[in-house]
């Protein structure tokens, strides 16, 4: 995902702001690597306060 154009991972709706690092959480947690989640699920954590999603999306965070 760190190979993909800046532009590919900017939010176009207010709700699409937490796909990207929700992606990363998902790939580390998959990798085992839980400690380098961290950033991301501090990240999405930020992203939920000042944008907050419908609750069918927040579904996603409550599986991981």
């Amino acid at each position: 995902m760190k190979s993909l154009p800046k532009k590919f991972l900017e939010p176009r709706l207010d709700e699409s702001y937490m796909y990207a690092p929700l992606s990363y959480l998902i790939i580390y947690i998959e990798l085992k690597k839980i400690f380098c989640g961290q950033y991301y699920s501090d990240h999405i954590l930020q992203i939920i306060k000042v944008h907050r999603p419908p609750d069918k999306m927040l579904h996603n965070f409550i599986l991981y």
